[in-house]
């Protein structure tokens, strides 16, 4: 069974919560409800990627103008909008929809791999069927 990615499952809990907001600390919380950890290393890059694609106004131009590549922003004033509310945005929800119609897509059409062979084997076994008692 395919597994969802921890940008999908945030992504998802955004999208989710599109009205009200999420924070960056309650979507950590709920990561680590889900038994998802985030290693140090792995912890700046994700803590950049949640504010690229949800609009905090007081650093999202910020991220959007890359100033975190140069040391110009540094993880202490993104951590200071930890508890702000976040609201994902447009591209970000659009990319989430896109995905989740490919997910619909592959199952539907794995569905539908299935109900061809049946009716594949279906048909050879009555063809057979058909073959014997015409020879008897």
């Amino acid at each position: 069974m395919h597994q969802d990615s921890i940008y999908t499952i945030a992504l998802k809990y955004g999208a989710d919560n599109t009205h009200y907001g999420i924070t960056y600390n309650k979507l950590l919380t709920y990561l680590k409800s889900k038994n998802i950890k985030i290693d140090h290393d792995f912890q700046r890059y994700f803590h950049v990627w949640f504010y690229e694609n949800f609009y905090v106004a007081k650093i999202y131009p910020r991220i959007k103008n890359f100033e975190w590549r140069d040391d110009s922003l540094s993880e202490k004033v993104i951590s200071q909008c930890d508890d702000d509310k976040a609201i994902i945005t447009g591209s970000a929800h659009q990319a989430y929809l896109e995905y989740e119609e490919l997910k619909q897509a592959y199952k539907s059409s794995k569905q539908a791999s299935i109900i061809a062979i049946s009716s594949i084997i279906i048909a050879i076994i009555i063809g057979l069927t058909q073959i014997l008692i015409s020879i008897n």
